[in-house]
């Protein structure tokens, strides 16, 4: 799915270059990353499994919402650190010349809203889902990796890739795709606050300081959000493990009831006619 979305998606920005711009920035994400996963998906009856939209409780959602914000902010603080490296600010450029094509509500849609969609879809929807066996962060770690490839920007990878992980791990512990497309879209939706912020030629770029105390408030959010993941994850263990003994405790008097049954039933002489070969306790004594 990956070389089909890729192959999609970069031939089809070659292709219709010079075209209608929403063509590229709305209907391009969806047919190259959407409409492969929901096909692959319909194929292999996996749907559910890569669109899992398991209940979140308020408490889940809270230590969700750390998580994401410590992400979206060390994220957001290395990509401002790497702007300053040379070739950074044509990368910026070019996506202004993108925005200013269309009025703020559609630049949510567009450029927040979208993009968090399609790619969530298919990097914790199908991807994640297929790299499950592999066990929690290393499959969160590939994720990760992988989107910020997908990216291709040498100067993005870093942040993207810190972002993918953490929606990966977000989606890994909730088991629901829709909390992460949210958060990521709130990712996109500061990094176009940004960009037109520091637009213009009266703008000032972010200080070394603000990026320092940003970053430092993500990782503080970052380590947070994960503990408070551990302690939900052995929760979860504990209430798995407390069912796993009540249908033991289930089985095990649906056992003495049946042997009560059995000793309670009238003896008489085995018939002749049947298979005695059975192993005791399979039937009933006629």
């Amino acid at each position: 799915m990956l070389v089909v979305a890729g192959t999609l998606f970069w031939g089809g920005a070659v292709a219709a270059r010079g075209g209608p711009l929403l063509f590229l920035v709305a209907f391009l994400p969806l047919l190259s990353f959407v409409v492969p996963v929901l096909t692959w998906g319909w194929l292999r009856g996996q749907l559910q499994s890569f669109f899992p939209a398991r209940h979140v409780t308020a408490r889940g959602l809270a230590q969700t919402l750390i998580l994401a914000a410590g992400g979206s902010l060390t994220a957001l603080a290395l990509a401002g650190a790497l702007s300053a490296l040379p070739g950074a600010k044509g990368e910026d450029a070019a996506l202004r010349g993108l925005l200013g094509g269309f009025p703020p509500a559609a630049q949510l849609l567009l450029f927040a809203l979208l993009p968090a969609l399609s790619e969530e879809v298919l990097f914790r929807g199908a991807l994640l889902s297929a790299l499950r066996s592999w066990g929690a962060l290393p499959a969160c770690l590939a994720s990760g990796l992988l989107f910020g490839f997908f990216h291709g920007s040498i100067l993005r990878f870093a942040p993207v890739a810190l972002l993918g992980t953490v929606l990966a791990a977000v989606v890994w512990r909730t088991g629901n795709l829709w909390v992460a497309v949210g958060c990521h879209a709130l990712h996109n939706a500061a990094i176009l606050w940004v960009l037109d912020e520091t637009a213009g030629a009266s703008a000032r770029a972010p200080s070394a300081l603000l990026l320092a105390v940003a970053g430092g408030l993500g990782l503080v959010l970052l380590s947070a959000g994960l503990r408070g993941f551990g302690a939900g994850a052995s929760n979860e263990g504990d209430q798995n493990g407390s069912r796993s003994r009540g249908e033991e405790g289930l089985k095990e008097l649906g056992a003495g009831i049946e042997r009560a049954m059995r000793e309670a039933a009238p003896r008489s002489k085995p018939d002749l006619g049947t298979d005695t070969d059975e192993p005791p306790g399979t039937r009933f004594p006629s």
